[in-house]
């Protein structure tokens, strides 16, 4: 195996863990984020200590494509709140969340969510 070939496969290797790196854009999670319809009491995002420090306040809008039974396929940043700690906080806690099609709705169905995050 040629060293360029090694280099190749390591990087394959390496993007998915590069997606959760602190420093590494953030807009949309792996698919198939979790196996099942989630947690029935949604827990609110915790407010990243950086964030709270640096005093960052948003609205960040998210994208959920579920199955039929909840789970959830894709989830993704539609609108940032214009902090990625912010965004990423809330893109993950909300993706525990339990979710459930409408009767009849075709799958994968979209669900866009909409979080604000204020210090007050």
């Amino acid at each position: 195996m040629t060293p360029a070939r090694i280099l190749a496969c390591l990087y394959a290797l390496a993007l998915p863990l590069c997606a959760f790196s602190q420093n590494a854009p953030f807009n949309t999670m792996p698919s198939v984020a979790r196996p099942g319809p989630g947690e029935p009491n949604c827990k609110k995002p915790e407010y990243p200590k950086s964030s709270v420090r640096n005093e960052e306040q948003g609205v960040v809008t998210l994208q959920y494509l579920l199955d039929k039974d909840g789970a959830i396929l894709e989830g993704k940043i539609l609108k940032s709140s214009g902090f990625a700690e912010l965004d990423r906080a809330a893109l993950v806690t909300i993706a525990k969340c339990a979710f459930k099609i409408p009767a009849g709705q075709q799958e994968p169905f979209p669900v866009t969510i909409q979080y604000v995050w204020s210090l007050d």
